[in-house]
Formats: structure tokens, C-alpha cells, sequence
């Protein structure tokens, strides 16, 4: 059985924490100089900017020392190599994003963020165990952090730990009951250890939850699949295909359906649509 998984849902990488810079009071917009309103924007850039204009921006504020006109402190030059680290990552520079990471740490090792998005990182570059003890110390800073505690899920999860994924997710769960990622990975846990009847409950609460999440409709179609329900597998494949009509297995695993059916021409379509998206589906025999 073919199942597909989110790894970390991309808001993950920097959530909304109680990180921002901090800085006395301004005046209204209309009062600041040019050079004021140059800073002011060259702050919000930092903080909210996209790849290389975040770094650009934050590269600035590091290298002067300053943070709207101010000597900048320790904890705001900390969110600095933070956000730009995160504008490093966004351009797939990880190694500079690295060491931002570990410089932010260095300067405030008392902030969650910092080490979430370092274990993101790690993540990223296939470093489970590292990931795990950056996510696990951002829980220990914060213990209800659940963005903290559901990477840390699908790291275990992806280190073939059933037992402490389906924990976190638990966590993730009970913390933030309307969190659907949790509820998909948390049944892939279950489906990856043999316990459908509580998958098919995950990923069903998890489609509840967000109408459109088109893995949990097709790993869901793979379950009922295998217990032989064709109905409800033909179902969920095609609602996989209705949201992403590009998605190859889903043809792929429907034209199988369809033979099982006796619709031949149905499954000669589908299959036909299946290798045109994505030929090597034959050869790996699927």
C-alpha cells in the first residue's frame, strides 16, 4: 500500500510565537523622517519579508548594530540572524541559515522559536535525532507549544517510531482539537502499524476538519482499498483527482478499482492518464 504524507505544513517553520523585535514607542508614520521611515521599513522587511529580500533587510540591521536608529540589544540581534535565517532557508541557502540558527541560539538560548526552526532544519536535511532534541528543548521552553510538539511527531514518525509519533500527535491533539494536520499524521501512524479502523478515523476527522486535504482522501482510498471496500476507495480516488487532477497514483490506483469492477474501458482510461503523468509507475510495478 502506497500512502502519501505531509511532512512539516509550511506555516511550521516560523510560527507565531511571542518573538518581536523590541522597540520604544514610534511616532505616527506621518512624524518619522525619511530616514525613520527607510528603518521602519527596512524592519518590517526583516520580520516579514520573503527570501532574498529578508535577508537583505536583516543582513543590514546585524551589521549596523542598530535597530531604528537604536543600539540594537542582544535579544533583538538574536531575532535578527533568526528572521534572516529564515530568508536563507526560504532561498535554499541551509548552510547559512545554520549558522543564523545556531547564532540565535547562542544569543538567547531561552527562545523556543529558535531551536523549532533550527530542528526544521535538521528536519529537512534528513537529521532526525538532531531535529528531535531542537524540538524537544523548544517543548521544554514552552510545553504546550504544539507546533514544536507535532514536528517532533513527524520526526518520529519518520524514524519509524509509531508509538512516540502517535504520542506527540496525542499532545498536539488535546492541545489544539481543530489541528488537521495532526489528525492525518497521527493516522498514518496508525495505518503504518496495522490499525486501520482507527487510520480511517484520523484521516476521516482530518478531511472534517479541512474538506480539501487531498493525501488524507487518498491514503484513506488505500485503506478501504485493502479491506476490500471498492465503493468508498473508488470514492476517495476520485475525490484526490477532482482536487489535484494531476495526481498520477490516484488514476493510477482508480483504474485498479475499475478493473476489479469489471469497467474496463474506465480502467484503461485511467491507467493510460496515470503513465502519461508519471511513466514510471509501470516499472516500479505499482
Amino acid at each position: 500500500m502506497k500512502m502519501y504524507r505531509t511532512a512539516l505544513h509550511p506555516a511550521f517553520l516560523a510560527p507565531l510565537l511571542a518573538v518581536a523585535f523590541t522597540i520604544g514607542s514610534p511616532g505616527s508614520s506621518a512624524a518619522l523622517t525619511k530616514t525613520e521611515a527607510e528603518q521602519e521599513k527596512q524592519l518590517q522587511n526583516c520580520v516579514s519579508g520573503k527570501g532574498e529580500a529578508q535577508v537583505k533587510s536583516c543582513t543590514t540591521i546585524i551589521e549596523s548594530q542598530k535597530l531604528m536608529g537604536d543600539q540594537i540589544s542582544l535579544k533583538n540581534l538574536a531575532i535578527a540572524h533568526w528572521k534572516r535565517g529564515e530568508g536563507y532557508l526560504a532561498t535554499e541557502n541551509n548552510k547559512a541559515a545554520m549558522a543564523d540558527y545556531d547564532t540565535a541560539i547562542s544569543f538567547d538560548p531561552k527562545d523556543p522559536a529558535f531551536f523549532n526552526s533550527r530542528g526544521f532544519l535538521f528536519f529537512l536535511t534528513q537529521e532526525y535525532d538532531k531535529a528531535i532534541i531542537d524540538f524537544t528543548q523548544a517543548i521544554a521552553l514552552q510545553p504546550k507549544l504544539a507546533v514544536a510538539i507535532y514536528n517532533r511527531g513527524n520526526a518520529h514518525l519518520l524514524k519509524n517510531d509509531l508509538t512516540k509519533a502517535i504520542a506527540d500527535f496525542n499532545q498536539v491533539v488535546e492541545i489544539d482539537p481543530e489541528f488537521a494536520p495532526a489528525y492525518y499524521n497521527r493516522g498514518n501512524a496508525y495505518a503504518d502499524g496495522g490499525d486501520n479502523k482507527k487510520a480511517l478515523a484520523d484521516f476521516t476527522r482530518a478531511i472534517k476538519l479541512e474538506p480539501k486535504f487531498l493525501t488524507a482522501y487518498f491514503n484513506r482510498g488505500t485503506i478501504y482499498d485493502d479491506l476490500g471496500d471498492s465503493e468508498k476507495a473508488l470514492a476517495d480516488y476520485s475525490k484526490s483527482i477532482e482536487i489535484n487532477p494531476n495526481l498520477a497514483i490516484a488514476y493510477f490506483y482508480r483504474s485498479k478499482i475499475y478493473e476489479k469492477m469489471g469497467k474496463t474501458e474506465l480502467a484503461q482510461q485511467d491507467r493510460k492518464i496515470a503513465l502519461a503523468l508519471e511513466p514510471s509507475l509501470e516499472k516500479q510495478g505499482q
